[in-house]
């Protein structure tokens, strides 16, 4: 019996995979105690496979809609509000449908930056801070 000559890279992807989101987590212990503390708590938010209901600005804020349903453990919908946000124009995204990923990167002592993939895009949001408000039902 012949083994599957694909599998060699699957194995070799994940341990790819693997390796990168130890990094990751590796980063993010290093910068936690310099981020705002709204920001430690948008990392404890479940958003991978949320559906993004709406996206707006309001003054210098960037607001997200994030229906959680299709999250694992089908959490309330919640409100994401970026302060004092750089970031894309939400008029320029007609196609962001699903929340899949998100990194926190640190910027200066005062910004971080939000680098977020959606389904059809990839943005990075640089901000002052950032709340997350749960919506009752």
């Amino acid at each position: 019996m012949q083994g599957n000559p694909n599998l060699s890279h699957v194995i070799d992807a994940q341990a790819d995979w693997m390796q990168a989101d130890a990094s990751y987590e590796a980063h993010l212990k290093s910068i936690r105690s310099k981020l705002p503390r709204g920001l430690q708590a948008f990392g404890q938010t479940a958003l991978h496979d949320g559906m993004v209901e709406s996206v707006s600005r309001k003054d210098c804020d960037l607001w997200f809609r994030v229906d959680r349903k299709h999250c694992l453990g089908r959490f309330p919908s919640v409100d994401i509000v970026f302060r004092n946000a750089i970031g894309p124009a939400p008029e320029l995204e007609e196609k962001i449908t699903w929340w899949l990923y998100e990194e926190v990167h640190l910027e200066s002592a005062d910004t971080f930056s939000v680098h977020v993939l959606f389904d059809h895009s990839e943005w990075r949001i640089v901000a002052d801070d950032v709340e997350v408000f749960e919506i009752s039902a």
